[in-house]
C-alpha cells in the first residue's frame, strides 16, 4: 500500500485491517473492532465513532494524530482519527459521515480524484 493512490473510498467493516500516518505515531496498523460509540456534540448533534486496536500491542495512534486518514487494506478510505480512549483504542469517524457533514454544510459534492 505504501505509495499508492487513494481514489476511493468506504465506510469499512468490524475485523478490517487498516492503517494511518499520522503526525505524531507514524505509520501504524491496527484492527476495527466492534465497539461503536456514539459522541454527543454541541447543539445536539450525534456523532457514531468506531474503535480501532493497534496491532502487536501497539497503538494505534497517539496525542497530535486527530486527523489522519485511515485507510483499509483493499486501499479504500474508511476514516479519519478523532481522539484516543483510556484502553488505548483509537476512535475513528467513518468517512462517509464526514463527507456527508462537509456536503451538508457546504452544499457541494465531495469526491476523491
Amino acid at each position: 500500500m505504501a505509495g499508492g493512490t487513494i481514489n476511493h473510498y468506504d465506510s469499512g467493516s468490524v475485523g478490517s485491517v487498516v492503517l494511518k500516518s499520522g503526525r505524531s505515531s507514524g505509520v501504524t496498523y491496527g484492527i476495527v473492532n466492534g465497539t461503536v460509540s456514539d459522541v454527543f456534540l454541541p447543539g445536539g448533534q450525534k456523532s457514531v465513532e468506531y474503535a480501532v486496536v493497534g496491532q502487536d500491542k501497539k497503538l494505534f495512534s497517539k496525542e497530535g494524530d486527530s486527523g489522519a486518514w485511515v485507510i483499509d487494506s483493499s486501499g479504500s478510505l474508511i476514516g479519519m482519527v478523532i481522539g484516543q480512549g483510556i484502553r488505548g483504542q483509537t476512535y475513528i469517524t467513518p468517512i462517509t459521515e464526514v463527507f456527508k457533514d462537509i456536503e451538508e454544510k457546504t452544499g457541494a459534492k465531495v469526491s476523491l480524484l
